[in-house]
């Protein structure tokens, strides 16, 4: 069982510790930050790539553990592919490929700049964070520890150059990535701790960010001639719910979207 995780972003400078995630190309280049983890790096990292046929492909990876002279106590290559053709989506591939390779780690910091120099945007840093937040997602509610110890938090830390636009950035994605999580933990509940009513009642704590939300209940139902779902009802034990959430935030001209479940 992995602990809960934390995401945040610091300057962009070498760690001195835990587990460290680089980028590299089909070129195998490094950035200036990551051929500086130890003397030498660089020629060791591509002495590596080449016994592990390791090519720099977009999102594959090589694992170096306790690399010699280095202060980390591993490193994590991911590949770019071509760097050029990248689309804002590869960003978010990109964190989900990261979050994927955390795994237990305590301590992990990635390092977003890139061999040729140019900069890695917020908008990519803050697509990498949420790839990473939703790939590491897990529902362990009603697991136990075999050995009856609290799992370890861990913490990832994304060290980029603009930093703090990043992070401003990762403000708004975090709210996306906690939305897709809430519907993930709502989807993943057993059936005999979830029926109709407590999920009304789960949905019903949105109101606090702003969300209307109406529960139609039996009377409700009725009244609204939904006859074909209060007919599936009468085949439980528990009474129908139907909850209406309204967010009005968009523009006043906007068209609305509805999803209906």
């Amino acid at each position: 069982m992995a602990g809960p995780l934390t995401i945040g972003f610091s300057k962009l400078a070498a760690p001195t510790g835990g587990t460290v995630f680089i980028l590299t190309d089909k070129s195998l280049a490094l950035s200036k930050t990551a051929a500086g983890l130890a003397d030498g790096f660089a020629a060791m990292f591509k002495k590596a790539a080449g016994i592990s046929d390791f090519e720099g492909g977009q999102l594959k990876s090589l694992d170096i553990l306790a690399p010699a002279g280095a202060k980390v106590d591993r490193v994590v290559a991911i590949g770019l592919g071509e760097p050029d053709k990248m689309k804002p989506i590869d960003w978010f591939r990109l964190g989900g490929a990261i979050g994927g390779l955390v795994k237990s780690a305590t301590r992990v910091t990635v390092l977003l700049d890139r061999a040729d120099g140019s900069a890695v945007e917020p908008g990519q840093a803050a697509s990498v964070a949420q790839g990473i937040a939703l790939r590491s997602y897990a529902f362990e509610k009603y697991k136990s520890q075999s050995n009856g110890k609290k799992p370890k938090s861990r913490k990832v830390k994304i060290s980029v150059a603009g930093n703090a636009a990043a992070a401003r950035a990762w403000k708004v994605e975090s709210q996306v990535a906690d939305g897709v999580s809430f519907a993930r933990d709502l989807v993943n509940e057993p059936a005999n701790m979830l029926g109709p009513i407590e999920f009304a009642e789960r949905l019903t704590e949105l109101k606090k960010l702003g969300v209307s939300v109406d529960v139609l209940d039996e009377k409700a139902l009725n009244r609204n001639r939904m006859g074909a779902l209060m007919g599936v009802a009468r085949g439980s034990s528990r009474p129908p719910r139907v909850v209406v959430m309204t967010w009005k935030g968009g523009k006043a001209k906007d068209r609305p979207v509805a999803f209906v479940g």
